[in-house]
């Protein structure tokens, strides 16, 4: 009568039962037979039904109904959970899902920087800077562009500078220049200055990390729940949920441990942890838009302490255009780090003349 097939498909079993059946062998001692090669017994019922003709009840058939109902209840409610849900820790991370996909976005905001030292070799300072900033990243293009103005200290107030990084080329240009430029180095001014970073890190013997992006954001990702404490913040509002967000810094340096073979030969993750150390805590605000799940404003303020003093920082981040930014012009006219010291080494030696004649 044939041996009976090992578990595979309905068709090789379905295939196997009318062959029996046809012999006129009873379908108890095909469903024996069946047990002992593998099959479980509920397929086996189902598939002789099938053979048979046998249709199910209506009684069976609502049960049916009645399962798929439920299962179908269970996932949404699941799927609900997991995506629409007001915990803090699944609005931030679908966030942070958002923003790895998204295509472009603006950014503009602002960094104080307040340092104050006293050392032998530093001797007394006491700095207080304002950074002002604003740009956009487009990730189709692989570009970004940020221009920003320093204030605070007189000697490079309203000093104006933008960055645009084009792959792995980065042009820099000073739009608008304090007296201490214009001066000593007045060939800088509007002018773009371009740099090809993977040469430049090359010569330097710097090596790129090995991770990208995406695998590090996925990294974190996978460990976030380790060093990740996430709380509603009272400032929530009808558009957008706030979120304080603190990090445990013993579980983080466990997660730059696990990543540091990626971050390249050149990450030195004890002066890293020196860093961290010196940090009293590690935390900040976020602004998630409710409709979108995007971010909308990131807030950070901390001090560093050492030996020799502190600093403190507080920055400000407003995020916007998602999708939907003008594009990023390239340069058209740059000049070289080697045509920049050529430029300074005339400038200097045209200096010299004059005042040799003066």
């Amino acid at each position: 009568m044939g041996s009976s097939p090992t578990p595979g498909t309905m068709e090789e079993l379905n295939k196997y039962i009318k062959s029996q059946l046809s012999s006129g062998v009873d379908k108890e001692i095909i469903k024996t037979k069946l047990v002992g090669a593998g099959w479980d017994s509920k397929t086996i019922d189902f598939a002789i039904n099938s053979c048979l003709g046998v249709k199910a009840s209506k009684k069976k058939i609502l049960l049916g109904v009645f399962v798929i109902l439920f299962v179908l209840i269970g996932v949404g409610g699941v799927y609900g959970y997991f995506f629409y849900t007001k915990s803090p820790k699944v609005i931030v991370l679908k966030a942070i899902q958002n923003m790895q996909e998204t295509q472009s976005f603006n950014h503009t905001g602002g960094f104080l920087i307040d340092f104050k030292a006293e050392s032998d070799f530093l001797g007394s300072i006491d700095e207080n800077l304002l950074i002002n900033f604003d740009g956009s990243i487009d990730r189709v293009n692989n570009s970004n562009e940020v221009s920003f103005t320093i204030s605070g200290n007189p000697a490079i107030e309203g000093i104006g500078i933008t960055i645009k990084a084009i792959g792995n080329f980065v042009y820099a240009r000073i739009n608008n220049a304090p007296d201490i430029v214009l001066t000593e180095a007045p060939f800088l001014v509007d002018q773009w200055l371009g740099i090809d970073i993977s040469e430049a890190m090359s010569m330097a013997e710097i090596d790129w990390p090995e991770i990208s992006e995406a695998e590090l954001i996925n990294l974190f990702l996978e460990h976030q729940d380790k060093f990740l404490i996430i709380a509603e913040s009272p400032l929530t509002n009808s558009d957008l949920y706030v979120y304080n967000i603190s990090i445990d810094k013993v579980a983080f340096m466990d997660f730059i441990k696990e990543a540091e073979s990626l971050l390249g030969e050149d990450f030195d993750y004890y002066e890293f942890e020196n860093l961290l150390k010196s940090i009293e805590d590690i935390s900040f605000d976020v602004w998630i838009n409710k409709d979108s799940l995007m971010f909308s404003k990131i807030e950070f303020s901390n001090e560093f302490k050492n030996d020799i003093g502190k600093l403190k920082l507080f920055l400000s981040i407003n995020f916007d255009k998602y999708n939907s930014i003008d594009s990023i012009t390239i340069p058209q006219n740059f000049k070289t780090v080697e045509d920049i010291m050529m430029d300074s080494f005339l400038y200097e030696q045209d200096t010299f003349e004059i005042l040799k004649e003066i």
